[in-house]
């Protein structure tokens, strides 16, 4: 994968928030540890029968939603097995069964919102409860009136309850007020298509500051669609299936950190992407080795979560396992030379893979050019690039060859005359 040497701005605003949540220099561990499952395909509680979907609570506890055994899991930290919350005795369609089950989503009150997807409705399953009460597809069968869903995939909830759900097989994301029983279309419903008004099979659902962030399947793209519009704009993704740095294959799971950097579980690939706010390519965080079983792999990964310490969750599907991907200590080991010139200067989200962006904030008005070198301990050049700037803040990709090696390598700026440098280290 290579980035094009070419300058990219953010907004200020962005920019602070970025620095604000202190993501500018984040890398996730290569390896992952197995936090649920992991014991080959089955119905024991150590088990799962292709997991699809999972959530993490703030006491780092995590659900999972196992597909063909229709329960959903609880794992606690450490644990070695799991506690069925709903479902789970056998498969069915009354309140106290589900058949497949996708996506989850918990809300404050430990309530389950669970996609019941064989069944073609969603289920809100208090906490303890050993039954469920159908909030969205409350009429009965699959279908495309305005109270069916049609094999949905992702629920999420807004601020004042309202219950969305990606409606599969409809191509839309349907809207369930509170008590309702008939839903309204909020993306989509045109049938299956690629325009911009379009959806085709739509997926992973995540919904920020009035707008649905989601993953398009077949259209291998991610969409930002602003609450009441009649169509979306691509913010990932949308050039093709493929596994390109600019392309996504299969998209499912997608969420949103603090930040606005856009995460995406690139199923047919094998990988997370994360997408900074306004770029044209995807970075890879988790996976991308091919698909295996190794702690570095995955195999047709569908649903990702973070927890409140950044640390990624992934479900791997046909590894029948969630897998924790640590967020390790960032990779800058320090700036030095600080130039007054120069301010927040910060690499993200990975600078220890080797592609990752180099951003900050120039103060001088007739500087007309950023010189960026990267040298290694023994003071060789190993990367450079000149690139036009103006005062303001800047945001450039970078990406190093396979052929350096790990270490510790410093990377400098200088425009104007002014020069700044930090330290990384790489670590593939």
């Amino acid at each position: 994968m290579h980035f094009t040497k070419t300058l990219f701005c953010l907004t200020f605003a962005v920019f602070t928030s970025l620095l604000n949540q202190n993501l500018h220099a984040q890398t996730w561990f290569v390896h992952a540890t197995t936090v649920a499952g992991g014991n080959g395909s089955g119905s024991a509680a150590n088990q799962f029968n292709s997991p699809s979907g999972l959530w993490v609570d703030a006491l780092f506890n995590v659900y999972v939603s196992d597909y063909n055994n229709s329960r959903i899991q609880k794992w606690a930290p450490g644990a070695t097995s799991g506690v069925e919350v709903a479902g789970g005795a056998t498969y069915g369609n009354t309140a106290s069964t589900l058949d497949g089950t996708t996506d989850i989503y918990l809300d404050a009150s430990n309530n389950l919102y669970i996609v019941d997807d064989n069944n073609d409705r969603v289920q809100e399953w208090a906490s303890g409860a050993t039954s469920g009460t159908t909030v969205a597809g409350t009429a009965l069968g699959g279908g495309p009136g305005l109270g069916q869903l049609n094999f949905p995939n992702d629920v999420f909830l807004d601020s004042v309850a309202n219950v969305y759900v990606s409606d599969g097989a409809n191509e839309r994301v349907v809207k369930w007020a509170p008590g309702a029983t008939v839903g309204v279309v909020a993306a989509g419903g045109l049938g299956m298509g690629a325009t911009l008004s379009h959806l085709s099979a739509p997926t992973g659902l995540f919904i920020k500051n009035n707008y649905m962030y989601i993953a398009d399947y077949n259209n291998s793209r991610v969409l930002k669609w602003a609450m009441g519009d009649t169509a979306g704009v691509v913010v990932a993704g949308g050039n093709g299936a493929g596994n390109a740095a600019n392309q996504l294959s299969g998209p499912t799971g997608v969420i949103l950190d603090a930040a606005g950097n856009i995460y995406i579980c690139d199923a047919a690939n094998n990988r997370v992407q994360m997408w900074a706010p306004g770029a044209s390519s995807g970075v890879t965080i988790a996976g991308g080795y091919g698909v295996g079983a190794s702690d570095s792999q995955f195999n047709r990964p569908n649903y990702i979560r973070l927890d409140d310490s950044m640390n990624l969750y992934v479900c791997d599907g046909d590894n029948n396992r969630v897998q924790k991907f640590g967020l390790s200590s960032p990779a800058n080991t320090g700036v030095q030379n600080i130039n007054q010139a120069f301010s927040d200067i910060g690499l993200f989200p990975n600078p220890g893979k080797g592609l990752f962006y180099v951003q900050g904030k120039l103060d001088i008005a007739n500087a007309k050019d950023l010189a960026i070198s990267i040298t290694n301990m023994k003071g060789q050049i190993v990367y450079k690039s000149n690139v036009s700037i103006m005062q303001g803040t800047f945001h450039f990709p970078i990406s190093l060859g396979d052929d350096i090696a790990n270490g510790i390598y410093q990377l400098q700026l200088s425009a104007g005359g002014k020069i700044t440098s930090l330290k990384f280290t790489l670590d593939r």
